[in-house]
């Protein structure tokens, strides 16, 4: 198994024997530290070079002490938005000392009389001493609750809805769902009702939003498959057919607009319901009693392979509009 990968990132300008004291803590986690200094010669261009380790790290670690440049806030801007956890440390000033505007307000953002607001683990230190137990207590912590989070299971509706929507809503460049009937073409239930149940309104349109972005964002990548036996049939209970036509074709057309990035397509034997984020994956199943179990786990390595698996799962190619059409007996 590879080593967990943590970045370092500080102003250049500043900071550098606690970098050094980073690398050293990192390591003697048996961590993998990454920094600017461990870099080999690139082609890309610098900045490019620093946001593309960032996004393969899974861990930030973020030193600061008096000033805060847009190059350090481009790669702390580029972890939040993969979704990988931020550990902030902060250098107490001195008589005399002073930090740039910038950096004060990012701090007053982030951090309000020492207690953490959007940031998953921030410290104060002085000494290189007090830097280096902050740094191997952080990790440590971080890593126990963020990337070995133990595996949920739950019966709870509200628990279940709850995890579902935040796999989607924290999912920033890959997302899979496969269901017994599609969300995206019958909308919401009750179907034959303006008022729709809470919980199935949210999560239909925190999906439609997301693949709604699609075309304007690049780095995303959605496959949404769904049996097309159980939803023919609960089209035909519910008189559904104009809506799902009209559904199937708008989605249609944003996978060509996506080049097929958005994939929408059917399976005749339904694996069960599962959703699959960019580092989290939630699994269906019925229990006694009808009961409904879910399983929740926290894994970027298994939420990938289960990403690329059912791309082979669905078969070579996407369906036509036609194709799925006919499936479900509505004339195009």
């Amino acid at each position: 198994m590879s080593k967990i990968r943590v970045f370092i990132s500080s102003a250049m300008s500043e900071l550098e024997n606690e970098r050094e004291i980073a690398e050293e803590a990192i390591k003697e986690l048996y961590l993998d530290p990454v920094m600017f200094e461990g870099f080999p010669a690139m082609d890309k261009f610098v900045e490019d070079a620093y946001l593309e380790e960032v996004k393969k790290c899974n861990l930030f670690l973020l030193l600061l002490w008096k000033d805060f440049t847009e190059a350090v806030e481009r790669e702390y801007n580029t972890a939040v938005e993969n979704d990988i956890p931020a550990l902030v440390f902060e250098k107490q000033l001195k008589v005399g000392e002073n930090r740039s505007q910038k950096l004060d307000t990012f701090l007053g953002k982030k951090i309000e009389r020492g207690k953490i607001k959007e940031v998953p683990f921030y410290k104060e230190f002085r000494s290189l001493k007090d830097l280096k137990g902050g740094i191997k207590r952080g990790l440590s912590t971080t890593i126990s609750r963020k990337l070995l989070e133990p595996v949920l299971t739950t019966s709870s509706v509200e628990d279940i809805s709850k995890m579902a929507l935040s796999i989607v809503e924290r999912a920033k460049r890959r997302l899979l769902v496969i269901s017994k009937t599609p969300i995206i073409l019958f909308g919401p239930r009750p179907y034959d009702s303006e008022f729709k149940r809470h919980q199935e309104k949210e999560f239909y349109d925190t999906i439609i939003n997301w693949v709604e972005k699609m075309v304007e964002d690049d780095s995303r990548r959605c496959l949404y498959l769904y049996s097309y036996r159980d939803s023919k049939k609960e089209m035909k209970n519910y008189r559904l057919d104009e809506r799902v036509k009209t559904n199937i074709e708008k989605f249609k057309e944003i996978e060509e607009k996506t080049q097929c990035r958005f994939e929408l397509s059917s399976t005749s034997e339904y694996p069960g319901k599962i959703l699959v984020g960019d580092n989290r994956f939630g699994i269906w199943f019925r229990g006694p009693k009808d009961k409904v179990i879910s399983i929740f786990q926290t894994d970027e390595n298994i939420s990938k392979s289960m990403m690329d698996l059912f791309y082979l799962y669905r078969g070579a190619s996407a369906k036509t509009v036609n194709e799925l059409l006919a499936e479900l007996d509505i004339e195009h």
